[in-house]
């Protein structure tokens, strides 16, 4: 007896809404296939673009401000590589009121004991 895969790819009960169009619009192609407009799932602003074809199955997605003011949501995919940009930018604002240069940055890695040197040794 073998794996069902139709089943395992089948969106779960209870999960997020579908951020697709009924009705596919605004499609555009591109080099890795047709690529569909996706919506956010609170508002309903063109959000992104996912593959038009079984590939996806279903696909949510908040925008920038639905996200920010409702927070995040459990379970969702997040990108380590942005989330510590983010915390190093926090640092630099809240150091020193400012984003620093790459030159500045450079020569902050040489003090041992500076606040962002560490976060960055750490998310190295």
């Amino acid at each position: 007896m073998g794996i069902d895969y139709e089943v395992l790819l089948r969106p779960a009960a209870g999960m997020m809404p579908d951020s697709r169009a009924r009705m596919e619009r605004e499609v555009i192609r591109s080099p890795i296939g047709n690529l569909c407009l996706i919506f956010c799932g609170n508002c309903g602003t063109p959000a992104a673009r996912v593959p038009a074809d079984e590939r996806t199955r279903h696909a949510f997605v908040l925008c920038p401000l639905c996200a920010e003011q409702w927070g995040m949501i459990a379970h969702e995919l997040v990108e380590p590589s942005l989330e510590f940009s983010k915390a190093v930018i926090r640092a630099q604002l809240e150091t020193h009121k400012r984003v620093l240069s790459r030159e500045e940055v450079a020569r902050l890695m040489d003090d041992v004991n500076d606040p962002i040197a560490r976060l960055i040794r750490q998310g190295g």
